[in-house]
Formats: structure tokens, C-alpha cells, sequence
């Protein structure tokens, strides 16, 4: 377990450093990282509904929604920026 944490610990922090020097990349993978919960939350609901848990996979589920909005606008502007 404790490997594990060290692990999504490192992952996060790469995460973080290149969000924090505004790479693409890191926009991409934040998107990746925040959408791989709706699974767990999804199956979460359907063992049992709960309000926290469906406020939790709303705001989720908003949030990656969000982030895949802005990535895919940005990218037409993305690649005009880049001729």
C-alpha cells in the first residue's frame, strides 16, 4: 500500500509541475486523472444511492466536463498559435 501512495504521490506531483509551467500535456493528463473516478463513483452509486454520493459524481462528472470543453476549444487556437 505504501508503494502504491508513493507512486500516485509521484504522479501527482509530475502532474502538478507541469501544470505549473503551463504544459499541454499536463492539461491532457489532468483531464485523464480526473475522469478515471467516474468509474469507481458510478459503481459506488449503484451498490448504494446516497446524496454525497451523487453530489460528489456531479461535481465530477461537471468538472471533467469542464476541463474537456476548455481542452478542445483551446486546441483550434492551440494549433493556429503554432503556425
Amino acid at each position: 500500500m505504501a508503494l502504491s501512495a508513493l507512486i500516485y504521490s509521484i504522479v501527482r506531483f509530475v502532474e502538478a509541475i507541469g501544470l505549473w509551467f503551463q504544459q499541454r500535456w499536463a492539461e491532457w493528463f489532468g483531464l485523464l486523472t480526473g475522469g478515471m473516478y467516474l468509474p469507481i463513483e458510478i459503481v459506488a452509486i449503484m451498490r448504494r444511492i446516497t446524496w454525497p454520493k451523487v453530489t460528489v459524481l456531479s461535481v465530477n462528472t461537471f468538472v471533467v466536463a469542464y476541463l474537456a470543453y476548455f481542452l478542445l476549444k483551446s486546441k483550434g487556437r492551440h494549433k493556429q498559435a503554432m503556425r
